[in-house]
């Protein structure tokens, strides 16, 4: 441009001057990251912000190496320009979960979390891209680009989680003489966590005598990360039995009855809780006491024959000899033959006189 005697003069630069922008009406960010400007080959460039509405308008002059001397001229006439930016993003990259994303989950459960990317420009590159399972969620596998997919476990409830998926893609916006942006697409899903009540289980013998004290064995599965404790009231020994004792431990524990009632069917119940408050189910075991037997009487003893007398001496002797003849006479001077007394009474018709 410019005479013939000025041919062989060169771009300088180009300057653009008169600059202003103004956005439209709720639109809060700068219109550019990266405010336009030309290179010496012309080409005009800039960037703009994400979600930026409103309208640029500046002018540019072009500069040459020829310079001012002796009344040179070395700008061209101002060329205005006016770019509009609106926050139409329908050929920005966008990431969004898949539909039908859980958005409540039972502790101790895991959850997979799948989403896509869509991204109009073939000249898209995606740079990086992060998963979370938010503050109550871990990790099962890390995601990775082009997995389009993350796994999620949620260990402890009730709680509340965001799970969420975000990306950094170099894209190209607008017209061909637009400069590449990078685009910070994300997603969320707030997921709730549920805490889940424990389960119990009793077990033990199903047979007892009356006044044995029995143990018995209890386990308890939760699939959270809780501590557990007695409903109050249990153990139960059920009525007219006495509970000797009880310990619990992590997730197991003993009790022990003393079954003080003979000829029953009593039954052994228990409730457990956990330190978020949820009460377990009624574990029961029935039993089967027998009672004691009624002790033997003792045996009478036979009683004992009464003793034979003893033969005294001669003078039952005596009586024996004098018989049905009369009494006996054992004095002195009163002797029978034989020197052994003397007979006294009359003799009866029929009696024989002894000697």
């Amino acid at each position: 441009m410019g005479p013939d005697n000025e041919r062989d003069q060169a771009v300088k630069d180009f300057e653009v001057a008169d600059f202003a922008t103004i956005n439209s009406a709720g639109s809060s960010p700068a219109l550019f990251s990266e405010r336009p400007h030309m290179d010496n080959s012309g080409n005009l460039m800039f960037k703009t912000n994400p979600n930026a509405n409103g309208t640029a308008k500046f002018s540019v002059v072009m500069h040459d190496n020829g310079g001012v001397d002796d009344e040179g001229v070395d700008a061209s006439d101002e060329q205005d320009f006016v770019i509009q930016v609106d926050n139409d993003n329908s050929d920005m990259p966008k990431i969004n979960f898949n539909a039908g994303g859980p958005q409540k989950v039972n502790e101790g459960t895991s959850r997979t979390y799948s989403y896509k990317i869509d991204n109009t420009n073939a000249d898209d590159v995606l740079l990086d891209i992060n998963e979370s399972c938010g503050k109550a969620g871990k990790f099962v596998n890390d995601g990775r680009p082009g997995n389009n997919s993350f796994q999620c476990r949620f260990p402890d409830g009730p709680a509340s989680s965001t799970v969420s998926v975000g990306a950094k893609i170099r894209t190209q916006v607008g017209t061909a003489s637009t400069s590449a942006v990078t685009a910070t697409p994300s997603d969320s899903i707030k997921v709730n966590v549920v805490n889940v009540a424990p389960r119990v289980a009793l077990t033990g013998p199903a047979k007892a005598k009356e006044g044995q004290k029995m143990p018995y064995m209890f386990t308890m599965v939760d699939p959270g990360l809780d501590t557990f404790s007695f409903v109050t009231g249990y153990p139960n020994c059920d009525a007219g039995n006495k509970l000797t004792g009880k310990k619990m431990g992590p997730r197991s524990g003993i009790l022990q009855c003393q079954f003080l009632t003979g000829a029953s069917s009593p039954t052994i119940s228990l409730k457990v809780k956990d330190s978020d408050g949820s009460v377990s189910n009624l574990a029961t075991r029935k039993v089967s006491v027998a009672a004691k037997a009624a002790p033997k009487p003792e045996p009478t003893p036979a009683p004992k024959p009464a003793p034979k007398p003893k033969p005294d001496n001669d003078h039952h002797k005596t009586h024996a000899t004098c018989g049905k003849m009369g009494a006996h006479s054992g004095h002195p001077g009163h002797t029978t033959k034989g020197g052994k007394g003397t007979c006294h009474g009359k003799a009866r018709s029929g009696d024989r006189q002894a000697g």
